[in-house]
């Protein structure tokens, strides 16, 4: 969010334009990606987790934590952005809010003239919300940047620890992690399952997040679509595989890999918690109980990577179809 101090928003054309030309893009999203590069490497910020607050600084702005207010917004303040933070929210949940705004302040940054941020208060709820969305982006990439993800990803795909050690490795919030792993990776969806009080059917789709809308899956959907179901072994033995899985729903039929992973002893003892700028991170509560990672075989090469390790697991399937702690308190930098 742009504050300064009543709400903004560029002028959506001109600031898109202007920040393709400046990164020799075809597409906003595709100049994000390369803005967020170069401003790690700026900030000299090269090996996650990366440190927002020198991200920030290299844009010659300051971050500011206040007791009220909107969880993140940028203000201009004697010819200065100032990012402001609410306290009080999940730590690993403000690193993505803080990463918003600067990705905020990428795309600004690309016109030169400061008249180009302006107050427009008729301007379209469409402009905004494409500004929104691209600066999500822009958040997710400064954090967990898709090249690095995809790379840590198959360096430990087929571990039941992958989806610890990548939460730990950028210090991201589950859902963040989810939603960017679907997106690293074409035809691959991040599936959270979570228990349903119906007894014939233990668990249901809490969430499903995709890159692109033809992969959705609704929530609500039963384990007993898929075949073979790799979830009671999940939740047994904490991680399950398999090269062939076929999950219907509504008369479709898609066929896929799949690793599952339960979350259930996802919580870490303080001992075990990462450290950052010389502070215990907090840990947070896991998003549903079991998630699964499932490579749809129409996505041939995301396809043939998962379904290698999905074989080569010990905790493959067989073909069958029966089958927050008082010691970061004083965590303060980002």
């Amino acid at each position: 969010m742009i504050a300064s101090p009543s709400a903004v928003v560029p002028d959506r054309p001109r600031v898109f334009d202007a920040f393709m030309e400046r990164y020799d893009a075809r597409t906003p999203e595709a100049a994000m990606v390369r803005a967020c590069s170069e401003l790690r490497v700026r900030a000299a910020e090269v090996h996650p987790p990366f440190s927002l607050h020198m991200l920030a600084a290299s844009l010659g702005a300051r971050v500011e934590v206040r007791p009220g207010g909107p969880e993140g917004r940028v203000v201009v303040r004697d010819g200065r952005f100032v990012v402001q933070m609410r306290e009080g929210a999940s730590w690993r949940r403000q690193r993505f809010t803080l990463a918003h705004e600067v990705a905020h302040l990428l795309l600004f940054s690309a016109d030169a003239e400061a008249g180009r941020l302006r107050a427009v208060p008729s301007s379209s709820e469409h402009d905004f919300r494409a500004v929104e969305r691209l600066c999500s982006v822009g958040a997710a990439e400064l954090l967990m940047p898709r090249n690095d993800l995809r790379m840590a990803v198959l360096s430990g795909i087929g571990s039941r620890r992958l989806l610890r050690e990548l939460h730990d490795r950028y210090l991201v919030s589950w859902r963040s992690l989810f939603v960017q792993i679907a997106e690293a990776f074409e035809g691959l969806s991040t599936i959270v399952w979570s228990r349903s009080a119906d007894a014939g059917n233990p668990y249901r789709i809490d969430r499903a997040f995709t890159r692109t809308r033809t992969d959705w899956l609704p929530s609500g959907l039963s384990e007993r679509r898929l075949t073979p179901n790799p979830l009671p072994l999940a939740e047994a033995d904490g991680f399950a595989a398999a090269d062939q899985v076929t999950l219907d729903y509504r008369g479709l039929r898609l066929e896929g890999a799949i690793l599952a992973t339960s979350l259930r002893d996802a919580q870490q003892q303080v001992q075990e918690l990462p450290l950052f700028a010389g502070h215990v991170v907090p840990d947070e509560p896991a998003v549903g109980e079991i998630v699964t990672l499932f490579a749809r075989s129409s996505a041939t090469a995301t396809y043939e990577l998962f379904a290698a390790a999905a074989t080569g697991s010990d905790a493959a399937l067989p073909d069958s179809p029966d089958s927050s702690t008082d010691a970061s308190a004083n965590l303060t930098l980002w």
